[in-house]
C-alpha cells in the first residue's frame, strides 16, 4: 500500500455519516464499523466473477489443501476425474468461506461532493468527518487506538492502519480462479469499483476479521478533527453533536473544528461556514 502521488499533501480523509443515534454513538465512542464486503450495497463492489479452469494437477492440489479427511478428498478427486464435480457446491462453500476474512472501512478523499451529502449523509441531514491522515511506513495511514490492533503484527505498529486508494475502471478485472488463485488475484477487486463512482474519490482501510474477531476499532481521539454540518441539519442534531464534541474532545484537549455546509446563492455548490466562533 504505497504512497500515490500527491499522499504527502493530503491532510485529511472524510467519512460521510447520517443523523442517527449511530452517528452520535461514532463520535462518542470513536468506534468505526467495518462491513464484511457482502454487506456492501453496491452488487459489483468487492464482487467477483470467478472461473474453474484448470489442470488435473492444480485441481488435485487444492483438494490435498482443504480441511477435510483423506477420503472425502479421495471422493472429490474421483468425482472431478469423472466430471461429476460439483463446481457450484464448491463455489458456494468457497464464498461462505472467504465472507468474513476481511473487512472494509470507505473514506473520501473530499468532503464538499453534493451525490455524497446526498447518498451518505441522508439528504444533507447528517455529517462529514474529517480524520487527520499520517505518512507512516511509507503508507498513508490513519490513526487507531485500539489493543486489538496488536493481533495485527508489523504492518499496524502503533496503531496507524494504511489505506489503499480505490481504481475506477470501466471493465471488470479478470474472473478469480477458485482452484488456482491466491489474495493477489483478489486484490484487484476489492481495490477497484466502476468509474460511475469515481466522483467519491475513495480511499478505503481493510482489517482481517480472521486475527481481529471484530467489525468494529476505535480511532485515536485526535484523529478527528473536523465536523462538518450538513445544509439540511437539524438544530436538535447539530446541538447533540456539539455537546459531544464538548463533552469527549474539547474538554480533553482536543480542538475538533466545526464548520457547516450551505448552498452556494450563485452556483451549484456547497459552500464551507466556518461555525468556529
Amino acid at each position: 500500500m504505497a504512497l500515490e502521488p500527491g499522499d504527502e499533501n493530503l491532510k485529511r480523509l472524510f467519512k460521510f455519516r447520517d443523523d442517527s443515534e449511530r452517528t452520535l454513538e461514532l463520535l462518542r465512542t470513536r468506534e468505526a464499523f467495518f462491513p464484511f464486503p457482502s454487506q456492501i450495497n453496491d452488487p459489483f463492489d468487492c464482487k467477483f466473477p470467478v472461473s474453474f479452469d484448470c489442470t488435473e494437477y492444480q485441481i488435485f492440489s487444492w483438494i490435498a489443501k482443504l480441511p477435510i479427511a483423506d477420503p472425502q478428498k479421495q471422493v472429490m478427486f474421483d468425482s472431478y476425474k469423472k466430471g461429476q464435480l460439483d463446481n457450484e457446491a464448491i463455489l458456494d462453500w468457497y464464498r461462505k468461506d472467504q465472507s468474513r476474512i476481511s473487512t472494509i472501512y470507505c473514506l473520501s478523499e473530499v468532503n464538499d461532493n453534493q451525490l455524497m451529502w446526498s447518498h451518505y449523509s441522508n439528504g444533507h441531514k447528517g455529517i462529514c468527518v474529517g480524520f487527520e491522515t499520517h505518512v507512516f511506513a511509507k503508507s498513508l495511514c490513519l490513526r487507531f487506538d485500539d489493543p486489538l490492533l496488536r493481533r495485527m503484527g508489523d504492518l499496524y505498529l502503533d496503531g496507524y492502519i494504511p489505506t489503499f486508494k480505490v481504481t475506477y475502471l470501466s471493465n471488470r478485472p479478470a474472473p478469480y480462479n477458485v482452484f488456482t488463485g491466491n489474495y493477489e488475484d483478489i486484490k484487484p477487486h476489492i481495490t477497484s469499483k466502476s468509474d460511475i463512482w469515481c466522483y467519491e474519490k475513495e480511499r478505503r482501510i481493510a482489517a482481517s476479521y480472521l486475527q481481529l474477531q471484530t467489525q468494529k476499532l476505535r480511532f485515536d481521539r485526535s484523529s478527528i478533527k473536523d465536523v462538518y454540518f450538513g445544509a439540511s441539519s437539524s438544530e436538535r442534531f447539530i446541538s447533540d453533536v456539539l455537546n459531544i464534541l464538548k463533552k469527549e474532545y474539547w474538554t480533553k484537549g482536543h480542538d475538533v473544528r466545526v464548520y457547516r455546509m450551505k448552498c452556494s446563492d450563485r452556483e451549484y455548490k456547497l459552500e464551507v461556514v466556518d461555525l468556529n466562533l
